[in-house]
């Protein structure tokens, strides 16, 4: 994705699909040079749609959006996060680590099956 390394942590993207015309907002789950991560849990037509596409596949992409989350000077930082929601933490987690500050992640679900991202937060916290 061009520009995706100016992306702050906490910022979205809007992704249109072919259904209805309403975008869907997706969190911005990691960032590696010029490719942006992002999860979908999939349960509703536009975001089975959206998990339906293959590496390689166009998107109609807006963004970044939203001003993201300001980097804190000291540290320890902890980070609380719930399911599909951990998955903006990660990024958060990743830039908290590269400016040298101490980060602990409390990750939770439903169920621990539906528990996201586990081992990419363990070798960041």
């Amino acid at each position: 994705m061009q520009g995706s390394g100016d992306v702050k942590p906490g910022q979205f993207f809007e992704i249109a699909t072919d259904v209805r015309f309403l975008r869907r907002a997706v969190s911005v789950a990691d960032v590696d040079g010029n490719d942006a991560r992002i999860l979908i849990r999939a349960v509703g037509a536009g975001s089975n749609w959206l998990a339906s596409k293959e590496k390689g596949e166009y998107l109609d992409v807006t963004g970044p959006l939203g001003q993201g989350i300001n980097i804190p000077d000291k540290d320890p930082v902890m980070l609380l996060g719930g399911g599909v929601g951990a998955a903006p933490l990660l990024y958060l987690a990743r830039k908290l680590k590269d400016k040298g500050l101490r980060v602990q992640a409390f990750l939770g679900a439903r169920t621990k099956k539906e528990v996201i991202l586990e081992e990419e937060f363990r070798t960041l916290c």
